[in-house]
């Protein structure tokens, strides 16, 4: 791809615990002193982001780059995935979300100097997509694709406005503790490139990166990689769990008879009860039986840094 014309920004001002907003003002000349056309939008809702980058993506020779954390990230993948099927824009991403998983997977650090530096640079990447398939239709995820605790977690932060009075990490940490106090594992039957796994499920994440919300969950991931990589956890009891999360905030949780890794082109889940969906930490559906992840190896075209090109 020649290097684009001209940089699309999508601002999301409820980012960062809604300081984004504020915050972006400062900067934004920056960005627009020193790439050599921009355009900025900055939607009141996901479905109004969703439709501006689709309007934007049809367009060629742009970049589209994402300003906030992951749900950001994801609208703007999203938008560009519901009406692009080959590679004629580009992604990029501004880091201002609480964690901002991915951009740490792509060596990315947490500021926007580094961000436009890597913007001016233009050194573009395949990255893969997790398609995540259910009765409500097809989602994309960038990072991770989550069913079980992981997503029931989310759940509680992102549609029931649970513990709202709480920010940033610790929210998120305050959040699994309640649900682990209520959960229960899900019988499932889950096929992974035809290798079957039965039992009630606890943890299942599916994409190409290692970590979610700050915990090492995939350890495998990569966002080059040609398959999805997978964690699976069943028959999980409650302090096991607990133990597990810990140990993933410092190295990846190792396997054994509850924990499995693979790496898969295809998954499919059946579920015996209800199963909540997460894409990127947006919540797609509540009372999935049927879910099925398909891994899409290098469908984006994403501005990474120096350092990552060398590195992949």
């Amino acid at each position: 791809m020649m290097k684009p014309g001209k940089f699309i920004f999508f601002i999301n001002p409820v980012a960062r615990d809604g300081k984004l907003g504020r915050q972006w003002q400062k900067v934004e000349h920056h960005f627009a002193d020193e790439l050599p056309q921009t355009e900025f939008h900055m939607p009141t809702s996901a479905a109004q982001c969703r439709e501006q980058v689709a309007n934007a993506a049809r367009q060629d020779n742009v970049c589209l780059v994402a300003v906030g954390g992951e749900g950001t990230m994801n609208m703007v993948a999203n938008g560009i995935l519901d009406v692009r099927r080959e590679a004629q824009v580009c992604m990029g991403l501004v880091p201002f979300g609480n964690v901002n998983d991915y951009a740490m997977n792509i060596g990315m650090h947490r500021n926007w100097h580094h961000a436009l530096a890597t913007l001016k640079a233009y050194h573009i990447a395949p990255v893969g997509v997790t398609e995540l398939v259910t009765l409500k239709g097809s989602f994309y995820s960038l990072n991770l694709a989550d069913v079980g605790f992981g997503a029931a977690t989310a759940k509680q932060h992102s549609v029931d406005r649970q513990l709202s009075w709480l920010k940033g990490q610790f929210k998120y940490n305050m959040l699994a503790l309640k649900m682990l106090l209520k959960w229960r594992n899900i019988p499932c039957r889950i096929v992974i490139d035809g290798e079957t796994i039965t039992g009630e499920l606890s943890i299942l994440l599916a994409g190409f990166s290692p970590t979610l919300g700050a915990f090492k969950l995939v350890p495998h991931g990569n966002p080059y990689l040609k398959e999805m990589a997978i964690t699976v956890g069943i028959n999980m009891k409650k302090m096991e769990m607990i133990n597990r999360m810990q140990q993933s905030k410092h190295r990846g949780i190792e396997e054994d008879e509850h924990i499995f890794y693979r790496t898969g082109r295809q998954v499919v889940i059946e579920s015996e009860a209800p199963l909540v969906c997460e894409v990127d930490g947006e919540i797609v559906d509540t009372a999935a039986f049927k879910v099925e992840m398909i891994a899409h190896p290098g469908r984006i075209q994403f501005l990474v840094p120096d350092s990552e090109i060398e590195s992949k």
